[in-house]
């Protein structure tokens, strides 16, 4: 039985040339649509100010390392190179 996601590839690549620019002049259509309404609406400064917050608190985290984040992050640094260093030793005899 095909996966849902193995018939939405293979109708897709089924899709005539007709098919692609009928989805891709309905997209552009829509895209427009919400430019237009967006531009409508203005600036939202506050709202701007309020996401750019948000995605800030967000990453701060990530910003701060923890310890087993780091011995991972050094373990494949570890690999990595010494891979490099077998392939310079093959190389380099």
């Amino acid at each position: 039985m095909a996966s849902r996601g193995a018939e939405a590839h293979d109708s897709f690549m089924a899709a005539s040339k007709g098919d692609y620019v009928r989805w891709r002049r309905r997209f552009e259509v829509a895209a427009r649509r919400e430019h237009e309404a967006l531009a409508q609406e203005g600036a939202r400064p506050a709202w701007a100010t309020a996401v750019a917050l948000s995605m800030i608190e967000a990453a701060e985290p990530l910003a701060r390392s923890s310890p087993v984040l780091e011995a991972a992050r050094e373990r494949e640094a570890a690999r990595v190179r010494g891979r490099w260093a077998t392939l310079r030793q093959r190389l380099l005899g």
